[in-house]
């Protein structure tokens, strides 16, 4: 029994929002693919219209992009090529058809759009060779849809394509392929394929260095959010696997940090060591050294530091410098240092005269190892609950003012008296940001509820699995 898959489900999830922290859905990507160097001024300004018209109505848009590809068919009698010309009927037809296709994805309609870009991708490469320019747009466009629909191997096919279209014309470390490999490391990360997304990762940020001065702010944007996929990804790889597995982690880990220290080193020569720009790299420096599991002291100084940097603007919002002590105070919490307190202190007097909101998350504590409570696996159903029934065990706790638990109970469950111990055994170890009443961190009485879910798994996995739990607790236990 264990919460391993779901933790790497939930880690998984957390390395997406890593590599599109702003990017909009995939719905609304699809449309920088849309065709739009027309050579009729006329259809240009048709294009122009319906992206307008796609905010309020993106069916419509879709449903007037078939009807000019059709009417272009229809209108233009055939046309004598000279060898190897390409037809321009077949082209701006085939766009029409993909731009409709591109409406139609955005629509929320994949499938239609996937079939139709097949469609269009026929008649634009009907006279041209397989990396043609003009394919390239259509190609990721139907990329995308594949991936909308899980079908990941077309996804990938079509991204590798739209990436060789680019080597062909532009050069093997051309920066235009830098969304392409990030769709390529959300495919792999969707089928699993965790190496694979991390070769993508590396190559984006050799690519990046190619083009971009270190103190570029393109660059110095994807190291920091390569350093932190990379520091996520090895926080999936339980530290009590063989011992080549392990040399992967703390390599990865590794590489993690001393990009992030070259960032921050970088940003220092720019733009001075009390710079807003350290604020972010600074956190995430914090961050991945907590879950790495081992720095969680070592993380104190950049959060430190992020505190020091702000109080030294002369323009500061309360609120930034009270989340920046909230911070400070729970990385103090998870490495033990009792000083913790002092900054709930702090962050509590600076919202204390602002809005009854500001101070609401005080009035209970914050649980912060781990970061919430996902579900342990059974592996099978328990004999004396009826199928269907909900699995859990609830347990009460009291938090002290340093954020450790003491007193846990069980005081109802559905599964067996032995998983309902682990289940308290293992809460024992979390920490939590103490609730704080009147500007003093405080005591207080608890209940959490830890669900259930029944998992049939090979043994060789259920064996993994369960050292990933011992891997949990232990980390814990440590801080």
């Amino acid at each position: 029994m264990t919460s391993h898959l779901a933790g790497m489900a939930g880690l998984v999830t957390v390395l997406f929002l890593l590599m599109f922290p702003h990017e909009a859905s995939a719905e609304q990507s699809v449309l920088s693919y849309l065709y739009q160097d027309f050579q009729n001024p006329n259809d240009r300004k048709a294009l122009a219209n319906l992206i307008g018209e796609t905010r309020t109505s993106p069916d419509l848009s879709a449903d007037h992009a078939y009807s000019r590809a059709e009417d272009i068919l229809s209108e233009q009698p055939p046309v004598e090529l000279e060898a190897e010309a390409v037809n321009p009927m077949n082209l701006a037809a085939g766009r029409w058809l993909a731009n409709a296709a591109i409406f139609d994805t955005h629509a929320g309609r994949p499938d239609q759009g996937q079939i139709f870009l097949t469609e269009a991708l026929a008649m634009l490469g009907a006279d041209s060779t397989p990396f043609s320019p003009h394919l390239f747009n259509a190609v990721i466009a139907r990329g995308i849809a594949a991936y909308q629909l899980d079908d990941f191997e077309q996804a990938r096919e079509d991204f590798h394509w739209g990436q060789n279209i680019l080597h062909r014309n532009e050069g093997v470390l051309t920066f235009s392929q830098a969304e392409i490999l990030n769709w390529l490391t959300r495919v792999h990360l969707s089928d699993k394929e965790l190496f694979k997304a991390d070769t993508q990762q590396r190559f984006l940020l050799r690519v990046a260095e190619e083009h971009f001065e270190d103190d570029h702010e393109t660059l110095t944007a994807i190291k920091q959010n390569v350093a932190e996929y990379l520091g996520q990804r090895a926080s999936l790889i339980s530290p009590l696997e063989d011992e080549p597995t392990r040399a992967v982690r703390q390599a990865m880990f590794a590489e993690s940090l001393t990009l992030l220290e070259e960032l921050i080193e970088t940003l220092e020569q720019r733009a001075g060591f009390t710079s807003i720009e350290l604020i972010n790299p600074l956190r995430a420096l914090a961050r991945i050294r907590h879950l790495q599991g081992t720095g969680f002291r070592l993380a104190e100084g950049p959060l430190e530091r992020v505190l020091s940097i702000l109080q030294s603007q002369e323009n500061l919002d309360d609120e930034d410098l009270a989340q920046a002590w909230l911070d400070l105070g729970d990385g103090r919490v998870l490495s033990g240092n009792p000083s913790s307190q002092d900054a709930y202190r702090e962050a509590w007097t600076l919202l204390a005269s602002s809005t009854p909101e500001a101070i609401e998350r005080f009035n209970a504590p914050v649980m912060l190892l781990p970061k919430k409570i996902t579900p342990l696996y059974l592996e099978r159903w328990p004999t004396k609950t009826e199928p269907g029934e909900a699995l859990y065990t609830d347990l009460s706790l009291i938090v002290t003012e340093e954020g450790k638990t003491k007193g846990v109970k069980i005081i109802d469950r559905t599964v067996s008296a032995k998983y309902s111990r682990w289940a308290r055994s293992r809460l024992s170890y979390s920490r939590f940001r103490p609730a704080v009443q009147d500007g003093e961190p405080v005591s207080q009485t608890i209940e959490l509820r830890q669900p259930f879910e029944v998992l049939e798994k090979a043994s060789e996995e259920r064996d993994e699995a369960e050292k990933a739990a011992v891997m949990d607790d232990s980390s814990a236990a440590g801080s």
